[in-house]
């Protein structure tokens, strides 16, 4: 479909699937399905995905399925080895992961995708939200659309004054992309500025009917009788995250950081926690000096194709594994002490 962008499209949904595509002057072919969404992503979760996974996905020279993917990756933001991953892709680290198809991971498009997902993975670094504020300017519609959009569906109360000014400007486009950021954030900062805009755009059908829409969509749904659980260990919660998205169940995390889920579930999440609490209780628990050891091993574990856990403790990181014999074990000790013996005569 080769339709323009419009407000209806984009105020109506936060899903761009069809709905616009570059200028003709910029690039020629559509740009089909692009999605950008945590809510889009909690709705259709992936199953509980590897970093491993991950990786075959981005081989995929298709610019709208990287950006789906990593879009949908959001969800997985404290994932260490997923995020690790990123953050490689994002410093362009082609000799460390020469088989990825980094012609298309370098597409401003898909960089806006790798800008939202580590700016909510990684809300210290600014160099994320500085890109994004870059790509408002882009003359590519699909990328100043999308890079507006995720400033609101990270929260970023601080960007509100853009955000305003945006949806007041003639721009089509950036206008109706800059509503339903303010809508998406949430906040009641940004509900009051969308207040005011409907209220001197209520003789404009046009912009109306976009913030109405935009309202609307993120409006807060009843919802059913739910449990709340909590864990200190941000290991045993990804992994329950992991196994609840394996299991089907849905769920939502606070801004408390609770895990809450369908009080229906109850007995299926307490089978969960208790079959993880197991898997924990044992095993074989290395301490890493810093996070070059704590990634060096996790990619190394992953690559083996064995599950194990990053643990961040007030002493330090420590990974938890279940090596399958005792000679795997020490191969592994031993490539550890290689990688060390290495990082200490650089």
């Amino acid at each position: 479909m080769t339709s323009k962008l419009s407000f209806g499209c984009v105020a109506a949904t936060i899903l761009i699937a069809s709905c616009g595509e570059r200028d003709p002057a910029v690039a020629p072919s559509p740009r089909p399905q692009l999605r950008q969404s945590e809510t889009v992503a909690a709705s259709h979760p992936d199953p509980a995905i590897t970093a491993a996974e991950v990786k075959l996905r981005l081989r995929e020279p298709r610019e709208d399925y990287l950006f789906n993917t990593i879009s949908m990756l959001v969800t997985r933001r404290d994932d260490i080895e997923i995020v690790t991953l990123l953050e490689d892709v994002w410093k362009g680290d082609k000799s460390g992961h020469p088989d990825l198809a980094w012609s298309t991971l370098d597409q401003p498009i898909v960089r806006v995708a790798l800008a939202q997902t580590l700016a909510r993975a990684r809300p210290e670094n600014g160099e994320y939200r500085g890109f994004l504020l870059q790509a408002i300017d882009s003359d590519d519609r699909l990328v100043h659309t999308h890079a507006i959009l995720a400033l609101g569906l990270r929260g970023d109360e601080a960007a509100l004054p853009i955000l305003e000014k945006l949806a007041r400007s003639n721009d089509q486009s950036r206008s109706a992309a800059a509503i339903t950021s303010l809508a998406a954030m949430r906040r009641s900062s940004a509900n009051a500025v969308l207040a005011q805009l409907g209220k001197e755009y209520a003789a404009d059908p046009s912009k109306s009917k976009a913030i109405e829409a935009a309202l609307e969509q993120f409006r807060d749904k009843p919802q059913p009788p739910e449990n709340a659980f909590h864990d200190s260990r941000p290991e045993f919660m990804q992994e329950l995250k992991a196994q609840l998205t394996a299991s089907n169940i849905r769920y939502r995390e606070d801004a408390e950081g609770f895990i809450r889920f369908p009080s229906e579930h109850a007995a299926a999440v307490d089978g969960i926690k208790l079959r993880i609490e197991g898997e924990m209780s044992s095993g074989t628990a290395w301490k890493l000096d810093g996070p070059a050891e704590r990634d060096y091993l996790s990619k190394l574990l992953t690559s083996m194709g064995r599950k194990h856990w990053v643990q961040p403790r007030a002493e330090g990181d420590w990974v938890l594994w279940h090596p399958l014999s005792e000679t795997e074990k020490r191969e592994v000790q031993l490539q550890l002490a290689r990688f060390r013996h290495k990082a200490g005569n650089r």
